[in-house]
């Protein structure tokens, strides 16, 4: 999918980065990883994680998760 392909690259130098895995020959998982200096980890006690039947499907996920985390990101105030 071209727009996810887009955005993971525009989210290279953000906080989180959108990511799919296969995990069965039906199963797709949508999670975030999120940036700790240069390193990513994947947090998945903090960031939700979205199981989809179609790799498509799981990419749209991704970036729904990902639009929901930095609207989350926005409305904290800084301290």
């Amino acid at each position: 999918m071209k727009h996810f392909a887009k955005s993971v690259e525009q989210q290279q130098s953000g906080l989180f980065m959108p990511r799919v895995t296969k995990l069965d020959k039906h199963k797709f998982v949508a999670y975030l990883d999120t940036r700790i200096d240069h390193l990513w980890s994947m947090d998945l006690q903090g960031q939700p994680v979205r199981i989809c039947k179609k790799r498509k499907s799981a990419e749209k996920a991704a970036l729904a998760l990902l639009a929901e985390a930095m609207r989350q990101r926005q409305a904290q105030p800084s301290a």
